[in-house]
């Protein structure tokens, strides 16, 4: 009997205690308890017939058991609500740590792809820049051989046509010096000639007039002479001017040689300064993005 009864007060006080607190839990407990004894009046007759002092310890043992059990279940479930309360904290720092740490990754993953993408952003502008420097050297390289070879090829040409001139100049006195041998040779002939015929002419005044033609032959042929002579003259000095003028022309080719020469020097040492630049301009980039 006595179990019957602790199983109907569990069944009864069970939802009373799992939603009230333990004083009010008590309370329904006493109520149902009054209520019970009221209705087992008769049972409660008999046991007061046998002894009031025994209800009262088996009452107050009922009371301090279920006092004992419903602090005990108080104490627990306030341990419980701290536990899970604890454990809710830990869960949220925990949480708050673990999106702090994600954050922390994408930011870092953020700064290593942004980075990355300078350098090579960064790589690529140095090696247009060194290709832009190199195609221009290049040109500048090739401009340089082609002005020099345009330079000697006019300089050869304007030295052929000197040549030819020079020696087109020395065949016209050739053919000068040739003509006046020619003429100073009629000249002496016709001399001899003219010599022979006043000596063989009988009449005087036939030797007159043979005498005054050979004069005015010899004068023509002498003028004929200086003309040529003056001819050779100026050819003569044609032939100096324009040995003059390619010895200036030489001198002028010697000077643009060295020069071009200088120049060359100049250029191979601009060259070899932009390879070295380039080549120590892109070491410590490599080695920064290997770092």
């Amino acid at each position: 009997m006595d179990g019957d009864r602790r199983r109907e007060l569990a069944a009864v006080t069970g939802p009373a205690r799992a939603q009230d607190s333990p004083a009010r839990r008590l309370i329904a407990w006493l109520q149902f308890l009054f209520k019970a004894f009221v209705q087992r009046h008769s049972w409660l007759a008999r046991w007061q017939v046998a002894g009031r002092p025994a209800l009262l310890l088996l009452l107050a043992f009922l009371v301090q058991k279920n006092l004992r059990r419903s602090y005990l279940s108080w104490h627990k479930s306030r341990l419980q609500r701290r536990a899970a309360a604890a454990v809710t904290v830990q869960a949220a720092f925990r949480a708050m740590a673990a999106r702090r740490d994600l954050l922390l990754r994408r930011r870092t993953r953020a700064a290593v792809y942004i980075q990355a993408q300078w350098r090579a952003r960064r790589a690529l502008w140095s090696y247009l820049a060194m290709k832009r420097a190199s195609v221009i050297c290049q040109c500048a390289w090739r401009q340089s051989i082609a002005r020099r070879q345009l330079g000697k090829l006019r300089l050869a040409n304007v030295e052929r046509e000197r040549l030819d001139e020079i020696c087109r100049l020395h065949e016209m006195v050739d053919v000068l010096q040739q003509a006046v041998e020619d003429a100073e040779v009629r000249v002496i002939a016709e001399r001899e000639a003219a010599v022979k015929a006043i000596a063989e002419a009988p009449p005087v005044i036939k030797e007159t007039v043979v005498w005054v033609e050979d004069a005015d032959k010899v004068n023509s042929w002498n003028a004929e002479v200086d003309r040529l002579k003056g001819l050779l003259g100026a050819e003569m000095q044609a032939t100096i001017d324009a040995k003059k003028a390619l010895a200036k022309a030489e001198l002028r080719n010697e000077k643009l040689a060295r020069l071009l020469g200088v120049q060359e020097i100049k250029n191979k040492t601009l060259q070899d300064s932009v390879k070295r630049d380039g080549g120590e301009s892109f070491r410590p980039r490599s080695g920064k993005q290997n770092a």
